[in-house]
């Protein structure tokens, strides 16, 4: 399951790439959704996986607190992804005044 969060992951990627290059094409967003969800939503099933392997005694919680950590800076990094792909589309509807 670990390997399907990296494809994820990079689809996202591949998706906030095409945003960069065609930032009019608003029709990528729907799917940057879609893949954040995906994404977060395996990276709670992996999580859940994972504290059932730690409490069943089938890996070590040190091996664990490795793999946790490998599964939250995926999830980051699509956070990330999202993010930069919101900002191209200019997508986001929360607007800052900033006063000087």
């Amino acid at each position: 399951m670990l390997y399907e969060l990296f494809t994820l992951v990079d689809n996202a990627y591949d998706l906030a790439f095409l945003s960069i290059n065609d930032k009019h094409n608003k029709d990528t967003f729907p799917k940057a959704q879609q893949l954040e969800l995906k994404i977060n939503q395996l990276r709670a099933d992996l999580i859940q996986t994972l504290m059932e392997r730690i409490n069943g005694n089938e890996i070590s919680f040190e091996s664990g607190l490795v793999y946790k950590d490998v599964i939250s800076a995926m999830e980051k990094i699509g956070d990330y992804i999202f993010n930069i792909q919101e900002s191209i589309l200019n997508t986001n509807q929360t607007s800052y005044i900033i006063e000087y």
